[in-house]
């Protein structure tokens, strides 16, 4: 239930 932006950093694998 976090926003796009925490949930980047905590899977950073997603964001490349």
């Amino acid at each position: 239930n976090f926003p796009r932006d925490l949930a980047a950093l905590e899977v950073p694998s997603l964001n490349g």
